[in-house]
């Protein structure tokens, strides 16, 4: 079973339940309050996750092609074997997802599907080739990725929405806009994190990532700094929501804010390369807290 790790069994099955739930809990019920019945059968929604799938395999597979040397000193007992054969894999996906998104694209006459789907792939190489070893731009570049996730599950029925507004549309949406710019700002300050984990691989062989290159104290203040504008954008973005009667919203946001403070006090005593392998997981946590949140909250007005 190896060869499953190398495609993180547990972050897909993050992606997967948040573009379910994302649906289940914003999407269908529109769909349901929608007279016309214009937007597409579930079938596609569950094809935009396989592809979804299928991109980020891909990308984990790619990366660790090219992480070969760096994980031998990182992570030596996780080094990539074959990398032959897993560059055929590698191939092979982007080839099976290449024609899910052509069909996908064509039934729903959604033709910027296709491009997009090969800019990420070519995106995702650059990454593994160049952008990780650069100082943020291989993190900002994942945390879009990351972030893109939640919105493409709104992509099947995308010139609907803004054809057609519902009685309820702002209200329904307003949490899937905070859980997408959240999934970003996690996602970015996890990389960073994970970078001062892999320190020592990535100086070694001169890959020039943030705290390679600035230094742990200057990626601390700057990771905290980032916490500190989450924490932020998190109560003003409370307020939003307790103004459209999203109560709940607000204690889960209030209980976030706690944990992130919580996270900066860590970072602060962390000098260990377990120390922030340990902070890194927290973030993957608070996705999974948030996800479930993302399901039980639209049910609690009822």
């Amino acid at each position: 079973m190896r060869w499953l790790a190398r495609i993180r069994p547990v972050n897909m099955v993050i992606i997967v339940l948040t573009q379910l739930l994302v649906y289940v809990a914003y999407v269908l019920p529109i769909s349901i309050g929608d007279p016309l019945q214009n937007y597409p059968p579930f079938i596609y929604y569950l094809l935009i996750t396989l592809i979804t799938c299928i991109v980020v395999a891909g990308g984990y597979i790619i990366n660790d092609i090219f992480d070969i040397e760096i994980d031998k000193i990182n992570k030596p007992h996780s080094v990539l074997q074959q990398p032959k054969k897993w560059m055929f894999v590698y191939k092979s996906l982007f080839i099976m997802g290449l024609i899910l998104v052509v069909y996908v694209s064509f039934r729903l006459n959604e033709l910027l599907f296709t491009p997009i789907y090969i800019l990420t792939w070519l995106v995702l190489l650059h990454y593994s080739k160049r952008w990780k070893c650069k100082p943020l731009i291989g993190n900002v570049v994942v945390a879009l990725l990351s972030s893109a996730a939640v919105l493409i599950v709104l992509a099947p029925g995308f010139s609907i929405y803004i054809t057609y507004e519902t009685e309820h549309f702002k209200d329904l949406f307003l949490p899937v806009i905070y859980y997408t710019a959240m999934a970003f700002m996690l996602s970015l300050m996890r990389e960073i994190v994970k970078d001062m984990e892999d320190v020592e691989g990535d100086r070694t062989l001169h890959c020039r990532t943030l705290v390679v290159s600035a230094g742990l104290t200057k990626t601390k203040v700057l990771v905290h700094f980032f916490h500190l504008v989450t924490i932020l954008f998190s109560l003003g973005f409370a307020y939003v929501l307790w103004e459209a009667g999203r109560i709940y919203w607000v204690g889960f946001i209030g209980l976030l804010s706690i944990v992130l403070f919580w996270q900066m006090l860590r970072i602060n005593k962390g000098g260990a390369p377990k120390d922030f392998k340990s902070i890194q997981k927290m973030y993957k946590v608070l996705m999974v807290i948030g996800i479930l949140f993302f399901l039980i909250e639209p049910y609690m007005y009822t």
